[in-house]
């Protein structure tokens, strides 16, 4: 996939809002770096959201990856316990506890290897986590949710500065035109 043409301060832009409220509390500060980590996704060519962020993965090399994946909190998410979507917050719930598991299991199995699949899987995990925010099944003050959404939060801002500083690096070495 091609990368639109950018305008570096688009890139700016979405790092100023990414840290325009610093002192947020998770349920706020995970819907922010998401809705950053959509905004990065949607410079790049795809016709779904799905492939947009495909598409930013894909500008991530080896030691960017490798740099995401050795995150702390990565740690934090993958190992909670009980583990994700094995609790139902809410009648209107559905857990789908198989395929999460599969793709904490790929996260934790390949983070060695910084593979493209590992990433994808933890960006799946993400929106799995940010969908059950925007539909009502997180709140704001709940202690599993706070951790969970702490977590999310502080692995989804590294993820858009990483993005962002390999984005910036490409346009410097004149690889996309921005």
């Amino acid at each position: 996939m091609k990368v639109h043409v950018l305008e570096v301060h688009q890139i700016q832009r979405i790092l100023s809002e990414l840290d325009s409220d610093q002192s947020a509390a998770p349920y706020d500060a995970f819907d922010q770096a998401w809705i950053c980590l959509i905004k990065l996704g949607n410079l790049m060519t795809g016709k779904s959201e799905h492939d947009r962020l495909s598409a930013l993965l894909d500008q991530m090399d080896e030691a960017v990856a490798a740099k995401l994946l050795k995150e702390s909190s990565i740690d934090d998410l993958i190992n909670l316990e009980p583990p994700l979507d094995t609790v139902l917050s809410s009648p209107h719930e559905r857990l789908d506890k198989d395929i999460v598991s599969q793709w904490i299991g790929e996260v934790r199995d390949e983070r060695g290897h910084a593979t493209r699949e590992s990433l994808l899987s933890l960006v799946e995990i993400l929106k799995r986590i940010r969908n059950k925010r925007a539909h009502g099944l997180k709140t704001p003050d709940g202690p599993r949710d706070t951790e969970i959404l702490s977590a999310s939060a502080s692995i989804t801002a590294v993820m858009v500065r990483l993005a962002a500083e390999r984005l910036f690096q490409i346009h410097n070495q004149g690889e996309i035109p921005i």
